[in-house]
């Protein structure tokens, strides 16, 4: 979300948010290669056109075509200072009214506006995004253009459209004015890519069953611990370790609220001490506290994050939890340490007792000083642990508790078609679980989810509740499929990635067992990707650093990426690959979903989940460069950058 960060990359993250945000993804940030990826999530931004009189204050719409799940915006409005006045945001009856925060900052020539969702719903659509008010100066005349630019975040890439005040004369006041649009907006080109294309930023299913799947992070959050006495107003810092950007955060902190009540948030000498905005909505149990930076720069390393104001009650003695939870946005996936707040009886209090900003390995409150109320998840260790016992389970029947059909063959009749996915994990803080699925040798795809943590099998057959529209008929016959299960408990870490240890054949009753076992694709060389016209392998078509060609025929359309970046898979949660079109920026185009996949297969087919914009595989005469991003479960990022491809297609 950096103002006028030219999202150009070459080493260095959905991502996203990209924001994005989100769902984000969000939305959706690849944060080792160094800016946010985001595939367009809006046709355009139009500005509207209206009339007006000299000294009137005006309010212009500003609107979003075919918006897809914006979370967060920031855009320019340039404008003639000299006839138009800068007064404020009106989001009253608009598509941001429920955001978090919209803010308009006045330059000398522009005013730059940022919004952040927070824990309100994204935009999705056609909507007005907000209106602006303009005071016009007593010398105002003519045709005043309002012109849209410099868009980042969920609308990086739109088309920008600009609106315009027509100013008239002066109207008696006996005379009722009445404001009238403009039918043809004048069309500004924009500096942006020019792709207009509506993919969802962060690679989530658009259904409402869908999950909310973001990169782990390797940040922490923690609270710091401070002490008081009752009638005491305390401070407690939220430290953050290991930031990589953050430009968008949300979060919730669970506490007494019948003991502890919180005041607002204070910024004055922290990370978000220059973000656009940083607000803490109290809900009966919790403080959901929501921060967008704007035109301000990312959060790096470590830091204190903010201060939370709390008043400690009457009644209240002896120590108090404050639990970090629910983690969206550019910490999504980050680790939590639990704080505390202690109430002395009588006495003076121990003002400030805070701890220091956390450095990996980060402080861990012990057993004896923090009362843990719920289930905490297992802390991060160095080195991710390996895939050990089996603990996903596939049945023929949804009452079944044993004969597991992993690495067999399960054979139903034409109208009882039905697999049984089951898993003997420990729920902990589980809200839900999702459910991923790989056909055959294409990647990972959202299969469902359960829509309750305390379940314990997901049932996949036609019509069924919470599946995915493309899988929404059941199981195919004569296929073979691969699960991984994902805990969804706020807290999205190692611990939380569960995959099958073989996959299961299915066919018709009385056919033939399908073979579970898929084909490897050939070994490569560490820290090596590579360009394939054959799934299976072959010649590289174009060496890193150098360029190469490839031609296919009409009815075969399709360019194979592969890649070894020497890591255990089962350290690695997934693999974002994305592409420059014609030497253009990096966009995303698709992912595998599991770090157990090292290859992506583009074609109109979408074997594997591909971002809208090229769901109809590569075309004829343009030149395609790829890069494939590891995002592992814990450590860092990294990514290889393949050779340039020129592409054709034979009509012989």
């Amino acid at each position: 979300m950096k103002r006028r960060f030219e999202v150009l990359l070459s080493v260095g993250i959905v991502v996203l948010f990209s924001v994005t945000i989100n769902s984000y993804v969000s939305a959706t940030a690849i944060n080792s290669i160094g800016g946010n990826i985001l595939p367009v999530a809006a046709a355009s931004i139009e500005v509207g056109s209206i009339q007006a009189i000299p000294g009137e204050t005006a309010s212009i719409p500003v609107r979003v075509r075919q918006g897809i799940d914006i979370r967060a915006f920031s855009l320019d409005i340039r404008f003639n200072t000299n006839l138009l006045q800068y007064k404020s945001i009106s989001r009253a009856g608009t598509g941001t009214e429920g955001f978090s925060t919209v803010v308009g900052a006045p330059l000398t020539d522009c005013v730059v506006i940022s919004g952040f969702a927070g824990s309100a719903a994204a935009i999705t659509g056609d909507v007005v995004l907000l209106n602006i008010l303009f005071e016009l100066s007593s010398s105002a005349s003519g045709l005043i253009s309002i012109i849209p630019e410099n868009f980042l975040d969920d609308i990086a890439g739109a088309q920008a459209i600009s609106g315009s005040i027509m100013v008239n004369e002066a109207i008696p006041p006996t005379t009722t004015f009445t404001r009238t649009s403009t039918p043809t907006p004048t069309r500004i080109p924009s500096m942006t890519p020019t792709s207009t294309s509506t993919p969802t930023p962060t690679p989530i299913p658009t259904r409402t069953s869908s999950p909310t799947s973001l990169p782990a992070s390797s940040s922490t959050i923690q609270v710091g611990v401070v002490a008081g006495k009752t009638g005491d107003t305390l401070s407690l810092p939220i430290h953050i370790a290991n930031g990589m950007d953050i430009r968008a955060f949300s979060l919730e902190l669970r506490f007494d609220v019948n003991q502890i009540q919180f005041i607002h948030i204070d910024r004055a000498g922290t990370a978000t001490e220059n973000f656009s905005s940083v607000v803490g909505v109290p809900l009966t149990d919790r403080v959901v506290i929501s921060g967008f930076a704007g035109s301000a720069g990312g959060i790096e390393g470590n830091a204190v994050l903010f201060k939370v104001i709390f008043t400690i009650q009457a009644t209240a003695l002896g120590q108090y939890p404050i639990t970090p939870e629910n983690f969206l946005d550019d910490i999504a996936g980050a680790r939590a340490i639990t704080g505390w707040i202690e109430v002395v009886e009588n006495g003076n209090p121990i003002a400030t007792a805070t701890v220091a900003p956390p450095t990996p390995p980060a402080f861990t409150p012990t057993a004896t000083q923090t009362p843990i109320p719920t289930f905490v998840k297992p802390l991060f260790s160095p080195t991710p642990t390996p895939f050990q016992n089996q603990s996903i389970f596939i049945y023929d029947n949804a009452e079944d508790t044993s004969g597991d059909l992993t690495g067999q063959t399960d054979f139903d009749a034409i109208d009882h078609r039905n697999l049984t996915i089951a898993w003997n994990m420990e729920r902990g803080n589980a809200t839900d679980w999702h459910i991923y699925m790989r056909y055959g040798l294409g990647g990972m795809k959202f299969l469902g989810r359960t829509g309750d943590g305390a379940a314990t099998r997901f049932h996949w057959y036609a019509g069924g509740n919470f599946i995915d529209d493309d899988f929404i008929n059941g199981p195919d016959f004569n296929s073979v499929y691969l699960f991984r299960v994902i805990r969804i408990d706020g807290l999205l870490g190692p611990d939380d990635f569960f995959e099958a240890s073989a996959p299961v054949g299915f066919n018709l009753e009385g056919g033939n067992p399908v073979s579970p076992d898929l084909p490897e694709i050939p070994n490569l060389t560490s820290n090596r990707i590579v360009i394939y016209d054959d799934i299976l392998g072959g010649d590289d078509l174009a060496p890193m650093g150098s360029t190469g060609s490839d031609v296919d025929p009409p009815s075969s359309r399709a360019i194979q990426i592969a890649w070894n970046f020497g890591r255990d898979p089962a350290s690695v949660n997934d693999y974002h690959v994305l592409v420059s079109v014609d030497g253009g920026a990096f966009d995303f185009l698709g992912q595998t979903y599991t770090g157990r996949i090292n290859y992506f297969r583009w074609s109109p087919q979408n074997t594997f989940r591909t971002n809208t914009s090229y769901a109809n595989g590569p075309q004829d005469g343009h030149t395609y460069q790829f890069m494939v991003a590891l995002l592992p479960l814990s450590g860092g990022r990294s990514n290889l950058k393949s050779g340039v491809l020129t592409y054709a297609v034979s009509l012989r």
